[in-house]
């Protein structure tokens, strides 16, 4: 499996879908940061069972400056919701372009899902680029 470590930015797109199952998704989540926790629980995945397997599917999209995960576009009041106080501050200061506070804030919710991904790596029951 390819990890992107940053949010894509240009024309290009780092797009997949993976399958996972239920207990190692869950174990990896708790080794996550407190923050990256944080950030994640906006966009739960979405809970699959075959016969008796559990698993979860993910699902990262990045494409032209746009970013979703687990089928949620992340737009502008998913990041007030997620970042508040940074939002505000970055927002209101008029030294800061809003669209480059806008891509940092976005890249740190990317580099969230990567880390993510990359304690499954490995544990991907199946995996395929997607769009």
């Amino acid at each position: 499996m390819k990890i992107r470590n940053s949010f894509v930015s240009n024309s290009s797109s780092s797009s997949f879908v993976a399958f996972v199952d239920k207990k190692d998704y869950e174990e990896a989540f708790k080794q996550l940061k407190d923050e990256e926790k944080r950030i994640l629980g906006f966009f739960p995945p979405e809970n699959l069972k075959y016969k008796k397997m559990e698993f979860v599917k993910l699902m990262n999209n990045q494409s032209d400056g746009e970013l979703h995960i687990n089928e949620k576009y992340i737009d502008e009041d998913d990041l007030e919701d997620i970042f508040p106080e940074e939002f505000r501050k970055r927002t209101s200061s008029k030294n800061r372009y809003y669209n480059q506070d806008k891509y940092e804030i976005q890249q740190n919710i990317s580099n969230a899902f990567n880390s993510l991904m990359e304690l499954l790596k490995g544990k991907t029951l199946e995996h395929s680029d997607y769009y």
